[in-house]
């Protein structure tokens, strides 16, 4: 796992924490990791099926971010 996809999923599960509603940006390629972690924090909004499915994804989200980092 390299640095940006850890910072994409460590930023995805605080947003997913915060309850801020996330508008997706297009296109995906552009904005680095950054982008990518408004994408899933988007998509996974979608797909929460309330507050302990939340929890659920954010921890899933931070127990993938601790993978070890690509050097």
């Amino acid at each position: 796992m390299t640095h940006d996809e850890r910072h994409a999923l460590l930023l995805a599960a605080r947003l997913l924490e915060s309850g801020v509603v996330v508008e997706e940006p297009t296109p995906l390629d552009d904005g680095g990791h950054v982008n990518v972690a408004l994408v899933l924090a988007g998509r996974l909004q979608r797909v929460a099926e309330g507050p302990d499915h939340a929890r659920q994804m954010i921890a899933s989200l931070r127990s993938a971010a601790r993978e070890p980092a690509e050097v």
